[in-house]
């Protein structure tokens, strides 16, 4: 009796290994692994989700080339009364982890509202998260890769609300990276996504519509240097809490309307651009200590454009470095409305760097410009009654021979 109950329990296990095999039926276009059914379509030896028919739990495609012969590429359009395409859109699955690595399209509403995914694994064929694709994954811990090579279209609300309501002790946070992403369309692409805690896209030139980042409150930094256009950008990191450090491109004009409005942590914003104008509530409550740092002619302020928390009213560390020296146009229309305290110096018109820091600190300032391998350190010292700089220290080297002598100055100047 006892060797009958081993003999079925053993047939029983080799059964269930059986059914985890992930099998391609031609005629049916469909995919099974006993748990999982989907309809597909097929071209050649790639596989797009069409329709899903049950399964709950864990999907996993990880073993379905070695099982089919077949990669799982895209999770298609799916049709529903809804009218909103999504595979799993409004089906109540219970869905818990999803493991796609070879997916290149997550469609339309694919994951919508989701919350009882845990974990998204996908892989670097990634190309394009369409709209609503991934949106209000709000319990996501885990998200991989955090370097996506390949993805070049991120559709309305993409990531909006990723791990928005994740216990902090179990979000695993990531340093998202897109090389390959040059443009933001739509709006709300990040907005409240706390699962991204730095964002880089080394090549993004445009952001078209609102609130991109609109109140992520996991972001700390954000790393933008070839950003160029902004179309009807509103609030593009308004109410981001966390953020600290951005760093944008060299050919923005304008920062739009409450671009950083609320962002209360914000301690270093450097627009390495020739900024003409600060529209309303775009550098508005920011922090008590922020070093907002302005390369080119000093901008033009709208009403209400700018403004620290807990402390004087408008008192933010600004500083302007001309491209050929101080104006006394720029530098009056940047001192009259602003109660700070300023800090400029004539760069020579030959060095081919970049404004990389500022400090600003009672009477005293330690900045430096360079382009990675040099570097201008100036130490300056700020004349209360009359504004004037005096530049007692000018070095010209190589930032790694500079650091010292900046450490060594911050320390004294603390």
């Amino acid at each position: 009796m006892v060797k009958t109950k081993v003999f079925f329990c053993t047939a029983l296990l080799a059964c269930s290994s059986a059914l985890a095999a992930w099998r391609y039926d031609a005629g049916a276009e469909r995919i099974s692994d006993g748990n999982w059914d989907f309809g597909v379509s097929v071209s050649g030896d790639e596989l797009t989700v069409t329709n899903y028919f049950a399964g709950a739990g864990d999907l996993d495609f990880t073993s379905l080339p070695g099982d089919t012969g077949k990669k799982m590429i895209a999770f298609g359009n799916c049709p529903n009364q809804w009218g909103r395409p999504g595979v799993f859109y409004f089906k109540n699955v219970n869905l818990t982890s999803v493991t796609a690595p070879d997916i290149k399209v997550v469609g339309q509403w694919t994951f919508f509202g989701y919350a009882t995914i845990t974990n998204l694994v996908f892989g670097e064929a990634l190309q394009s998260i369409e709209s609503q694709g991934c949106r209000d994954l709000t319990k996501l811990q885990h998200f991989e890769p955090s370097v996506l090579p390949n993805l070049t279209t991120i559709g309305q609300g993409a990531f909006q609300g990723m791990g928005s309501a994740t216990d902090p002790a179990l979000l695993e946070s990531i340093d998202l990276e897109l090389p390959a992403l040059t443009e933001l369309p739509v709006q709300l692409s990040f907005s409240n996504a706390s699962i991204v805690r730095s964002f880089t896209a080394a090549n993004l030139t445009k952001v078209v519509g609102t609130e991109h980042f609109l109140n992520n409150a996991g972001l700390r930094r954000a790393s933008l240097p070839k950003l160029a256009t902004f179309v009807n950008a509103l609030r593009f990191f308004k109410g981001c809490t966390a953020l600290e450090e951005v760093d944008l491109g060299t050919t923005i004009t304008t920062l739009p309307t409450d671009m950083f409005n609320g962002c209360t942590a914000l301690s270093l914003l450097m627009l390495r651009a020739p900024i003409a104008s600060v529209s309303t509530g775009a550098l508005k409550d920011l922090a008590p200590s922020a070093r907002v740092i302005f390369y080119g002619e000093a901008p033009t302020f709208a009403a209400d454009s700018i403004s620290a928390v807990g402390a004087e009213e408008n008192d933010c560390r600004l500083k302007v470095i001309p491209r050929a020296g101080r104006t006394s146009a720029s530098w009056q229309q940047l001192v009259a409305p602003q109660a700070a305290k300023f800090e400029t110096y004539k760069a020579k018109p030959d060095y081919p760097g970049d404004l990389a820091f500022g400090l600003i600190d009672d009477g005293t300032a330690c900045s430096w410009v360079m382009d990675y391998d040099y570097a201008l350190l100036v130490t300056t010292t700020i004349d209360d009654r009359t504004g004037d700089t005096r530049l007692p220290v000018l070095r010209i080297g190589a930032v790694e021979a500079l650091r010292p002598i900046r450490e060594r100055q911050l320390k004294n100047t603390a």
